[in-house]
C-alpha cells in the first residue's frame, strides 16, 4: 500500500519533514484517477504539481487513501463553519 499521512492540524505540519533551504512553492494543475494501477488492481489517483521553477512534480497515492483523507478534512471543516 502507498502510504499517506493526513494530517488535521496544518499550522506547521511539514516542519520537520523539509529543511528550510530545500523546498519551492508550487500549484496542483491536475488530478486523474488510474484505473486498475495498483497490485491488488484498485484505481490510485495522480496529482500533477506545477513548481515555481517549472519542475513537474507527479505524485500518486490510492484513491481509498485519498478519499479517507478528503472525508476527514470534510468532516473538520463543518465543524469550523
Amino acid at each position: 500500500m502507498i502510504p499517506l499521512r493526513i494530517i488535521m492540524e496544518g499550522d506547521g505540519a511539514f516542519q520537520n519533514d523539509i529543511e528550510t533551504n530545500k523546498w519551492q512553492g508550487g500549484t496542483l494543475d491536475a488530478i486523474t484517477v488510474l484505473e486498475a494501477s495498483t497490485i491488488s488492481g484498485k484505481p490510485s489517483v495522480a496529482l500533477l504539481v506545477k513548481c515555481a521553477d517549472g519542475t513537474i512534480v507527479i505524485a500518486e497515492t490510492t484513491w481509498a487513501l485519498l478519499h479517507a483523507a478528503v472525508r476527514a478534512f470534510e468532516a473538520k471543516i463543518e465543524r469550523m463553519e
